[in-house]
């Protein structure tokens, strides 16, 4: 299941979100859904993170204590798992982590981490706890101090789960293949060197969204990835995967388009009305 992002702001800094989203060309189209996305990515960094548990009476206490002792049984069951999935993954020197050892107050830090985690994606705590470790690991290439690695990379994991997820739910995986592997074979003609794609979520990610925003353009996806190659070819320079889609990559396709004389004929242009190319790929940006 996709994570689904939550937010606590204060109501001044919602104001400014507020106000500097008023500021975008197309505000007044965009639906509940859009607005709602848009509010959520510019609010990132200004949300309020911290929550105060006051105890007000005995029954607040028992359950306040009844979450505590839950907690170690989390960490025992982190600490498990983490020995069970080292093992299999045949590690070097692997020693379960108990209270005695001088982690366990790291360990409890990555057990709020991994709740988290299964809250944002709606897993029980032993798959959840698991999935997490499994796509950690297999970030770090050494093991020194690797539970503080494992808590610093949250934001990564959860990024790579949702992605995976995402491409998981592609209504039309052929076609995006299709584009990955005009990509590949586009920087493989002019280098000799093949390198996929499939098995690094994040990266082929963008593959999927480049085929969203060319139906919903009704344009052809190859005319799209000419446009991001010849737009850095002054450069001496290709894109990135990540960059595939971004503000600079609509630019690229636009000067393209232009450069070339390519008139976009898809109906979904052909609807707009009083508004421009490089307007309308500013908003299939804002809903990929």
């Amino acid at each position: 299941m996709k994570r689904e992002p939550s937010l606590h702001i204060t109501e001044s800094n919602l104001i400014k979100v507020l106000s500097k989203l008023r500021g975008y060309s197309n505000y007044n189209k965009l639906d509940s859904k859009e607005l709602a996305k848009l509010i959520v990515q510019h609010s990132k960094g200004i949300s309020c993170n911290s929550r105060t548990v006051v105890v007000s009476n005995n029954k607040l206490e028992k359950k306040t204590n009844k979450i505590l002792k839950s907690s170690k049984k989390d960490a025992q069951m982190l600490s498990s798992l983490i020995y069970m999935v080292r093992i299999r993954k045949k590690h070097r020197g692997v020693i379960k982590i108990d209270q005695d050892h001088r982690d366990w107050g790291k360990l409890k830090d990555l057990v709020n981490v991994c709740i988290q985690f299964c809250n944002d994606f709606q897993l029980d705590k032993k798959s959840g706890f698991t999935k997490y470790l499994e796509l950690g690991f297999n970030k770090i290439s050494s093991f020194r101090n690797y539970i503080h690695k494992l808590v610093d990379m949250s934001e990564s994991i959860g990024n790579e789960w949702e992605a995976e997820l995402e491409i998981r739910d592609d209504d039309n995986p052929q076609e995006t293949a299709e584009i990955h592997d005009q990509y590949v074979s586009t920087i493989a003609t002019r280098t000799g060197i093949t390198e996929e794609f499939r098995n690094k979520p994040l990266k082929y990610i963008n593959f999927l969204k480049v085929r969203k925003v060319t139906d919903k353009l009704d344009i052809p996806s190859d005319i799209y990835i000419k446009a991001q190659f010849e737009g850095l070819a002054w450069a001496s320079a290709y894109p990135d995967p990540n960059q595939l889609i971004s503000d600079k990559s609509m630019d690229r396709l636009n000067k393209y388009l232009f450069e070339n004389k390519i008139k976009v004929k898809g109906k979904k242009l052909n609807n707009t009305k009083k508004e421009d190319l490089g307007s309308t790929l500013q908003r299939i940006k804002n809903m990929v």
